[in-house]
């Protein structure tokens, strides 16, 4: 429901900044030229293409590990563009051609930076989050339908648009619907975002599981995290003053000491991963070097280690034992874990040893 609210929202919106758009690039103007409209349209979706590559080289492999915050990122910054487009005619000279003045341009060009983000971001995001509904691994059937629905939604918001567009004869009449839909649209998706369970982990889905087993001895259902997770989260270690690095290289396991790096290794002999601490500055740093040939699971342990390791070293408490959290990791399919795939991207490589 809450996706529909939100769909619908965005294409009524859409539609008023598509009329302050089109007055700003000449309709209705005999002055205007369709050689500067060009020129200016033409630039601005190759700014927005690089734009494009840019945040996939920089923030790519974050958009499945934090797919909530993304979607919820991607939709602020959609509204934010549509925003820009709404004001930019404001820019425009009273006589003249509005694709020669440069604030206009500059205007409009970040709003087609915004949107190429809002491509990237809204894109992935939809796609991590219609695999988690496709139950029967039925993802095409689950992203057709997905797709039918949304159709339907633009349908019926175009038709009401068209309706608001005729209606808001003045820009203080546009821009009062535009607030209203912006803050619907944006409610509607936090609400949406914080009603999907995953049932895959992810580092703060990660946090709270351990949190919750170190402190309670519970194991949290992907029901029972949902409702404890943040829908605005991008990484961090759960741990005041402390910094995990999973898949660490090897000058980052050597900076914690040779001695104490071959101590961990001929201790380690039969487990995938290692896990050293460097407390030489603050913040504290745990670096887990993983094992060539470690498998989703052992990864998911690793990091549940180094979070609870990292939360024994800042508060001076003993050090987590390895066999209690193999038996908390076995436990985890039976609460509805999926542990056939992982969100935790990598800083390095798997080594061997």
């Amino acid at each position: 429901m809450w996706d529909t609210v939100q769909a619908f929202c965005s294409t009524v919106t859409g539609m008023l900044a598509a009329k302050a758009m089109l007055t700003g690039m000449g309709v209705g103007n005999d002055t205007a030229s369709v050689g500067a409209a060009l020129w200016q349209a033409t630039v601005r979706r190759n700014i927005g293409k690089v734009a494009r590559i840019a945040f996939v080289t920089f923030k790519g492999a974050d958009l499945d590990d934090n797919a909530k915050s993304w979607r919820i990122v991607a939709d602020v910054l959609n509204d934010l563009a549509l925003a820009i487009e709404l004001v930019s005619p404001a820019l425009c000279p009273a006589v003249g051609d509005c694709n020669a003045e440069w604030a206009y341009f500059a205007a409009v060009s970040a709003a087609e930076t915004f949107r190429a983000v809002v491509g990237v971001a809204g894109g992935a995001t939809r796609a991590a989050l219609t695999q988690h509904f496709a139950l029967r691994d039925n993802f095409g059937d689950v992203n057709a339908k997905d797709g039918s629905q949304e159709v339907f939604v633009e349908i019926l918001g175009s038709t009401v648009g068209m309706y608001i567009v005729h209606t808001c004869h003045t820009k203080t009449a546009a821009w009062i619907a535009f607030c209203v839909l912006t803050c619907c649209h944006i409610a509607a998706n936090v609400m949406a975002c914080a009603a999907v369970e995953l049932a895959s982990f992810n580092r703060q889905r990660a946090h709270l599981v351990a949190s919750a087993w170190a402190s309670q001895g519970l194991v949290l259902s992907p029901k029972s995290a949902a409702a404890l997770e943040q829908v605005l989260y991008f990484g961090g270690s759960g741990v005041r003053g402390a910094q995990i690095v999973i898949g660490a290289r090897l000058e980052q396991l050597l900076s914690c000491g040779a001695d104490n790096l071959f101590s961990q290794l001929s201790s380690a002999r039969q487990r995938p991963y290692v896990i050293l601490v460097s407390g030489a500055v603050s913040p504290v740093k745990v670096f887990v070097g993983l094992r060539r040939g470690a498998a989703v699971r052992d990864i998911l342990q690793a990091y549940i280690h180094a979070h609870l390791t990292a939360a024994a070293v800042t508060k001076r408490e003993p050090l987590p034992d390895h066999n209690n959290l193999s038996r908390l990791v076995d436990q985890l399919e039976g609460h509805g874990w999926r542990l056939d795939s992982l969100h935790i991207s990598l800083a390095g490589p798997l080594l061997e040893w």
